[in-house]
């Protein structure tokens, strides 16, 4: 037995080599974690921060120590590690055995036994491991070390005791630490003792949103009795979302037990109750300089009318990203660039948008320190948006005109400040009229006007540099071509800037706003049916067109029978090469030359339909495979009835108000204009599909120099480099070594992302999702997203990718897809109800299933995997829900 010391608290200690074996948890402070392992010296700087803590001691890591080297434990346990050979199973149970054989050192026991009876030697304690590499900053060992909890007499004390020193070498302890990189042998535990708490309700508070990094929220999740059962996992708690600044509930899950038939209950926690631990998080989180997550319980006395509140141990989260980098959004990018984006697409064709449209609105309403901004990013594949974006331009839009900018270019983080944001209407005018006088595209009716006349100029230009790749040009004039066409590309977003950016989204939230306020739209349907004609669009013409060729082609029942037997590419070879169907050819050949431009995605690597017919084949086999359905003109003519009777239903509810005749007229204008720019933007993408062919085939052209320069195995591999890349390689002609090993590397993560959607928020490579407990809570079979456009069908689900395979649809079909292009349009000719997994209100499926009258419901998370083709579904349109009625098996 050692000597008897002085430490701090003025009592005394047995001690081993001058080490404590003992020490009461008040006295802990940061220095002693080599004594004292994460959770203990945590618990001490709470308690010297006047933190309500039980009362307790620690068994300090030199009894650990003593207790090893008092019977040789060390070299055992070195032996037992390497006959292992790696196996933590192996290792695990040995050392486990060694040390539940071996009995406490006298010394260790007696310092124990004398610290307990000053708790209460016949009172339950709570005995937690304190391991020397857990709770730290970089490494929280969390819940990997054991707790025992009504631990009663100084035996059963020594006993758990030993069972904490055991859980240092558990098989997931073990692994951990190998995968922290930090030593075995090296690694100490200490053990903590406290008074036993006999708590109403107990849990874990995380003083930042742990699922989506947000600064402002609190998350508390609580149940009835000990906390363990939340800690482990075993207990569905009630799950709480606090604002941080004022202690309020934002969101709340109540437990499964509440969801019960038989039994309904308030929640666990009471509203005080949560802002004194919202209050207690807030303090914790900024007097130890870091975000904690905190286990709590909250125990009454007798006598006692409040509960009162006591910390049992407090960590720094370390899965958080760091607070000062930015939240990036693909929800932008799911509405308007959607598919998966190869490098050359990102590093030029996103640079159109920066340059054309972005950088010169930032600057145009004043907003210049966001002209330098990362604006995107490439993701799995996939294109992510900056969301500091509507943070900082939120305040010059009304709030009325404030859903689609936030929906589309803000994130979680964000949603306090988007309410609570003034509207500074005269920064915004002044920033406006300056805009506009300084650019010759802005003005509704000029930049209608623009993108006409810019449509008839780049089908002529487009038009000239195909023929001119035709003849074979030297890589200089192949250079220069390129350079025209980037300019090109710039050009189409400095004229779309105002009509695709601006007029189109500010329109469509102040007409929804209308009918909200004026017409009595409480669901929104009203507003989805109003919007639902859109005139003679590109996309409309595109469809109609492929209509009349499916007819002219189904018109040679020889040709049809091939079409319909053949796959689509083999048919297509067959009708457009050869000599035995010449009506059927000529058919779609003119539609090939007047629309084959057309593709299915903006990505590069993506071929249009002149290049791959067999896209257009197979929408034509769907069209031919049943009765001819109504053509799309017909369709667009029913939904110009049914956008009259909404308007005229509209009109009706305003002329009661007593202000009606006030804004009749305004009403209806902004009615008009929404409708021309939900169809700017279709009209607008056809045009850019002529740049993106053009420039497809430059990238081929200088790809296929670089093959026989020998820097390439094959022509499509510069698709997979990097704008700048690319035309160094053809400027030096010499691709550096380490790029081109990259580019097999590019290319299977492409081809890997485009089979799934990465998440929808990122900061730096931490990934969320919208909280879940922000969503309904619904039934098995029942799914929730966004009324996209209105109405209620029932019908078999048809899940499809890829519009290649739109042959299979047939009538009344509900199609399920991750996202659509103006290019699916012909595809909707069938469809009875569309289910996408992405898209807002003006993304292009949405925009088509009001077209067409079909109801839609967006955003639908993992709709194409939660779905099976054959599952019998109702899509409600009008509340945002899809309900699978029965599945193929039937069960």
């Amino acid at each position: 037995m050692g000597k008897k010391t002085q430490h701090p608290g003025n009592q005394a200690y047995i001690t081993h080599n001058n080490t404590p074996l003992v020490i009461p948890l008040k006295s802990l402070s940061k220095t002693d974690l080599p004594l004292a392992g994460g959770k203990a010296v945590n618990l001490g700087e709470l308690i010297s921060r006047k933190f309500p803590v039980p009362d307790g001691f620690l068994i300090t890591t030199g009894a650990y120590r003593q207790f090893l080297q008092s019977q040789g434990l060390g070299e055992q346990i070195v032996d037992i590690l390497k006959s292992s050979g790696g196996n933590h199973r192996a290792a695990s149970a040995g050392v486990t055995e060694l040390i539940m054989g071996k009995p406490v050192p006298g010394a260790v026991a007696d310092a124990a036994r004398e610290s307990l009876s000053r708790l209460g030697e016949d009172k339950p304690v709570a005995i937690r491991s304190s391991a020397t590499a857990e709770d730290l900053k970089d490494a929280s060992f969390a819940g990997i070390h054991d707790t025992y909890l009504n631990i009663c007499g100084i035996e059963d004390v020594l006993k758990h005791l030993r069972l904490c020193w055991a859980s240092l070498w558990s098989e997931r302890a073990m692994a951990y630490r190998d995968r922290a990189g930090i030593e075995h042998m090296k690694a100490d535990m200490a053990v903590v003792v406290q008074r036993m708490l006999r708590p109403e309700v107990s849990g874990v508070m995380f003083t930042t949103n742990p699922l989506t990094a947000h600064p402002g929220e609190i998350v508390i999740e609580a149940a009835r009795g000990l906390g363990e059962g939340v800690v482990s996992g075993e207990v569905q708690p009630d799950n709480f979302v606090l604002r941080k600044s004022t202690g309020e509930i934002k969101r709340y899950r109540p437990s499964d037990e509440s969801h019960s038939e038989t039994t309904t209950r308030e929640p666990c926690l009471p509203a005080e109750d949560l802002k004194a631990l919202a209050g207690l998080g807030h303090r914790l989180e900024r007097e130890l300089g870091s975000r904690q997550d905190v286990e709590w319980a909250i125990e009454k006395a007798p006598g006692d009318s409040h509960g009162r509140i006591a910390l049992l141990q407090s960590r720094p989260i370390t899965t958080l990203p760091p607070e000062d980098k930015p939240v990036f959004t693909r929800k932008m990018g799911d509405q308007y660039w959607t598919d998966v984006i190869a490098p050359f697409t990102f590093t030029c064709g996103v640079d159109w948008i920066v340059e054309g449209t972005f950088k010169p609105m930032v600057r145009a309403f004043g907003l210049k320190n966001l002209a330098e901004l990362d604006f995107f990013r490439l993701y799995k594949s996939h294109l992510y948006m900056n969301t500091r974006m509507a943070r900082e331009g939120i305040t010059m839009f009304p709030r009325s005109a404030r859903k689609q900018f936030t929906d589309s270019m803000g994130s979680p983080h964000d949603d306090d400040y988007f309410l609570e944001a003034p509207y500074r209407p005269l920064r915004g005018l002044i920033s406006m009229i300056k805009a506009h006088l300084n650019d010759k595209h802005s003005g509704m009716s000029r930049n209608l006007r623009s993108l006409k006349d810019w449509g008839r100029s780049i089908k002529d230009r487009t038009d000239r540099l195909l023929r001119r790749l035709e003849d074979s040009p030297s890589i200089d004039e192949l250079m220069k071509m390129f350079d025209e066409v980037d300019r090109m590309g710039i050009e189409h977003f400095e004229i779309i800037r105002w009509g695709h950016a601006s007029y189109s989204t500010a329109l469509t939230d102040t007409l929804r706003a209308m009918c909200e306020s004026w017409a009595d739209d409480t669901d929104g349907s009203l507003f989805l049916r109003i919007t639902g004609y859109l005139g003679e669009s590109a996309t409309m013409k595109t469809d109609q067109a492929l209509w009349e060729t499916a007819r002219e082609i189904g018109n040679d029942s020889q040709a049809r029978e091939l079409l319909l037997t053949l796959p689509p590419e083999e048919a297509a070879q067959r009708i457009l090469e050869g000599n035995e169907f010449p009506a059927a050819r000529q058919a779609l050949r003119s539609f090939l030359d007047d629309y084959g431009h057309r593709t299915t995605s903006r990505d590069i690597t993506v071929p249009h339909w002149r290049e791959a017919p067999g896209q257009v084949v197979s929408v034509i086999k769907g069209i031919l495979a049943e009765e001819m359905p109504a053509s799309p003109r017909e369709k667009s003519e029913a939904a110009r009835r049914r956008t009259e009777q909404a308007l005229t239903e509209a009109l009706a509810c305003i002329r009661r108000k007593w202000y009606g005749t006030l804004v009749r007229r305004w009403f209806v204008r902004t009615a008009e204009q929404a409708r021309i720019f939900i169809g700017y933007r279709e009209n607008q993408r056809f045009t850019l599909d002529r740049i993106m062919l053009l420039m497809r085939r430059l990238v081929i052209a200088l790809g296929d120099w670089l093959v026989k320069e020998g820097q390439l195995d094959h022509p499509e591999d510069a698709f997979y480099l990097e704008r700048n890349e690319l035309t160094a390689a053809v400027r030096a002609r010499h691709l550096a070594p380490d790029i081109r090993r990259q580019i097999p590397d590019r290319r299977r993560e492409l081809k890997v992302n485009r089979d799934r959607l990465p998440p929808t928020y990122i900061i730096g490579s931490f990934e969320f999702e919208i909280p879940e407990a922000q969503k309904a809570a619904l039934p098995p079979g029942v799914y929730s997203g966004l009324n996209a456009a209105p109405g209620i069908i029932d019908g078999p689900a048809r899940v499809l990718t890829e519009l290649v395979d739109s042959h299979e649809l047939r009538e009344g079909d509900i199609l399920v897809t991750e996202s659509t292009d103006p290019a699916w349009g012909a595809a909707f000719m069938k469809v009875a109800g569309l289910v996408m997994e992405t898209g807002g209100l003006l993304s292009h499926g949405a925009i088509l299933a009001r077209e067409f009258g079909v109801p839609a419901v967006t955003h639908v998370s993992g709709a194409t995997h939660l779905i099976r083709t054959g599952d019998l579904l109702r899509v409600d349109g009008t509340r945002g829900r899809v309900t699978v009625l029965s599945t193929k098996e039937g069960k």
